[in-house]
């Protein structure tokens, strides 16, 4: 992401520098090379020894100085990142960098790299040709400039595996080499880096080195170098440190100085920064009036039996002011007086109060601030140092410049000042997918991926992000048009590689399987990636056999329709672990229907029409379907046909036994279909009438449904209490069919108890 200048790394870097007032040790330089020489102080591409191997020299890299910073029009290797104000010679300064070697013979020589071609991983050093001595020093510090993009990860993220920069150092003089904890990698800017480690400290032959590991995959710039530099502290000479008491002063008071110094100095010097050579002193710890009001630098140096240590100068330490006269509004914002500043949403700007004269009263008022509601609002202050932190840019991520006044009041009267703070969007690029769900689909389809554009107003984006898609287990033998190389061998278009550019995909998918992909997004503020290990889920068609228990069955009758599967889970029934993994072997969904005039589908006739066994009622023949779908909504399909016979049916039991049979026979029923009148008599074997019905529903059992409170139980007239012996009965039946057939049966039953 690019910063503003005014970012909250250099307002931390301000604070500390004004205002704590550090004291920087005694350093001594023993190296330093900012390469305009060349390679005289260094062994490039040598062969050494580091994780009991040998680095390769004449490999597919190479370790080269030069100041070429340009890759190709193409945009395949891309412009290596002109180096910052902190690095001598910029912005474009000879540095130690990789190249590959392909490259470097078409004549592309800025920080680039081969990957890993064949294996092993190559690792490619190059260190200091001559030892240097830190005998007799502390706080030794190796530090440089860098910067290095080859990560192992092609979505664009830093992760532990990323070994491709490092940095090693030698106590005997390059025979052996340890590596330092941390790895450089993940970044196309160049940063700088101190390492101090205890081990650096009063050495007799300390040298340096870099290596860099040709990664799997990753995106260029290689490892780059600049601006090196070894330093250390002589460890017995006396450190300058002191305090005073008051630091801001009126014209009439006598400040004290209290010397803190470490290392046993026995003599001081002070300096009090008036400019008149007289006024200094040799005390530990003297007292001074200044003669003018204005700022003042302090300088001290102290001496031991060793010798002198490097002087202490605190800058604009001392405030003398004349108490009586009115103060002059004045302050700075991030350290700088300027009018105005520009700064990005989110940014913080740091105010100081630097008015000149007594201020006995203060007030800030800070438009555009954040207050602890996280609302956007006006936020007051009084205090002389503030940190602002400025949220909001206007609407839609448009500039917008808030107004900052500092108001101040004194002994003899007030004063104002009025400046800008212009608040930029400044917003990174957000990888964010359109419909974050698992996406299911068959083999040998294709899905869409689209970037969700939605996100960019969501979040104020204003600069527009390129894309880089990477997907696994795609068919490439199916590839959009845009995938295409015009520019070919001979012509003739070639496909790229897996890393799509535009901001949606159609990639298919030729085998079953869960796939993983991932998109980076970038624009000139920044980059953002996001990557689903499960976004795809492909399987292949089910099979399905119908099956029918009965073929043919009276009209009214039930059946049962199946299929020969075995019975698994419905896709719907799964926990919520088995939908984020995806399914692709154990659920599937049953549909049942049949279609009605030729157009009409509908499962009317299907007690259950989702089951994957379910019984049916036809009204009259025909094809009943099956849909068998899998967790991807893959489905096939199967048929059965049943016929219908609409003869008219009448019939009765010979036997039956309440309370003891089965549900047929616990009772005596007129078994039919489509019975709409009735008459059923039965006799004991007196002739005596025991049962008498003319309603169907009280007595007839129509195709395979069980009645409710219905046929005659064995007792007169179906009374409780008037249970009938065991014995023959004789019954004569009339039964009339929804058509107008009527039927007539006699016969004998024989209850049992």
């Amino acid at each position: 992401m690019i910063k503003s200048l005014f970012g909250k790394r250099l307002l931390l870097v301000l604070f500390i520098g004004c205002f704590l007032q550090v004291n920087v040790d005694a350093q001594i330089v023993l190296f330093s090379d900012d390469f305009e020489a060349g390679p005289g102080n260094w062994d490039l591409n040598k062969n050494y020894q580091i994780y009991g191997k040998t680095t390769t020299s004449g490999g597919e890299n190479l370790w080269i100085i030069n100041n070429e910073y340009t890759g190709n029009s193409l945009a395949t290797v891309p412009n290596t990142n002109l180096q910052p104000a902190g690095i001598s010679a910029n912005p474009k300064s000879n540095y130690l960098h990789i190249l590959s070697g392909n490259l470097n013979g078409v004549g592309i020589k800025n920080a680039n790299y081969t990957y890993l071609i064949k294996g092993p991983n190559e690792y490619y050093m190059t260190g200091m040709n001559a030892p240097k001595s830190t005998t007799g020093l502390k706080n030794v510090e190796f530090s440089f400039w860098w910067l290095n993009w080859a990560l192992t990860d092609p979505a664009g993220t830093v992760t532990a595996n990323d070994t491709s920069g490092q940095v090693f150092y030698s106590l005997n003089s390059g025979a052996t080499w340890i590596p330092t904890p941390k790895k450089y990698v993940g970044d196309s800017i160049w940063k700088k880096e101190t390492i101090s480690l205890p081990a650096f400290d009063n050495q007799a032959n300390l040298m340096f080195a870099f290596a860099f590991l040709n990664p799997d995959t990753g995106s260029m710039p290689g490892f780059a170098i600049d601006k090196v530099r070894l330093t250390g502290v002589p460890a017995n000479l006396p450190t300058a440190k002191f305090s005073a008491n008051p630091r801001l002063a009126c014209l009439t008071d006598t400040i004290q100085f209290t010397d803190l110094s470490t290392g046993n100095p026995t003599s001081w010097k002070w300096s009090f920064g008036t400019g008149n050579p007289k006024d200094t002193s040799n005390l530990q710890h003297p007292k001074f009036k200044f003669p003018a009001p204005g700022q003042y630098s302090i300088t001290l140096t102290v001496r031991n039996v060793n010798g002198s240590g490097v002087p202490l100068t605190q800058t604009n330490y001392i405030t003398v002011r004349d108490c009586n006269l009115p103060p002059v509004a004045k302050f700075s914002m991030n350290g700088l007086n300027l009018n105005e500043v520009t700064i990005c949403a989110g940014d913080t700007v740091f105010f100081a109060d630097s008015s000149t004269g007594v201020v006995n009263s203060r007030y800030w008022a800070f438009p555009g601030a954040q207050d602890d509601s996280g609302v956007c609002r006006i936020a007051n202050d009084t205090l002389p140092q503030v940190s602002v932190f400025y949220p909001c840019a206007g609407s839609n991520g448009r500039d917008t410049t808030y107004t900052v006044t500092l108001n101040v009041g004194g002994n003899g009267g007030a004063d104002f000042l009025t400046k800008k703070v212009i608040v930029k969007a400044c917003i990174k690029s957000v990888a964010r997918l359109k419909g974050e769900k698992q996406r299911k689909i068959c083999t040998d389809n294709c899905i869409t991926f689209t970037y969700d554009a939605a996100v960019e107003k969501e979040y104020f984006i204003t600069e527009k992000p390129t894309f880089k898609w990477y997907f696994w287990g795609i068919n490439d033998s199916v590839w959009p048009d845009y995938a295409y190389n015009p520019n070919g061998p001979a012509g003739v278009p070639g496909k790229k590689d897996t890393v799509f550019t535009t901001s949606d995909v159609t990639v298919c998918y030729a085998d079953s399987g869960v796939f993983k992909m991932s998109l980076v997004t970038e624009n000139i503020y920044g980059r953002d990636s996001i990557g689903y290990e499960d976004i795809v889920s492909v399987y292949g068609y089910p099979k399905v056999d119908a099956t029918i228990k009965d073929e043919e069955v009276l009209k009214g009758y039930s059946t049962v329709v199946s299929t020969t599967d075995k019975d698994v889970k419905k896709c719907s029934e799964l926990h919520e672990i088995d939908l984020l993994k995806g399914d692709s072997c154990c659920c599937y969904n049953y549909f049942w229907s049949y279609v009605v005039d030729d157009e009409n589908v509908t499962t009317g006739e299907i007690f259950h029409w989702t089951n994957r066994s379910t019984q049916i009622r036809p009204s009259e023949t025909r094809y009943f379907y099956v849909i068998k779908e899998n967790y991807n909504r893959c489905r096939a399909y199967d048929s059965v046909k049943v016929n219908v016979t609409e003869e008219f049916y009448v019939g009765a039991p010979d036997i039956f036994s309440p309370h003891k049979g089965t549900s047929k026979n616990k009772k005596f029923y007129v078994f039919g279909n489509r019975i709409t009148k009735i008459q059923v008599s039965i006799y004991n074997r007196y002739g005596q009438l025991v049962f008498y019905s003319d309603d169907p529903k009280q007595i007839v059992w129509e195709s395979d449904i069980s009645p409710v409170d219905a046929g005659w139980n064995g007792s007169k007239d179906n009374e409780n209490g008037k249970e009938l012996d065991p014995g023959v009965y004789t019954y004569f039946i009339k039964a009339w069919h929804e058509e107008g057939t009527y039927k007539e049966l006699k016969g004998n039953v024989t209850l049992v108890r």
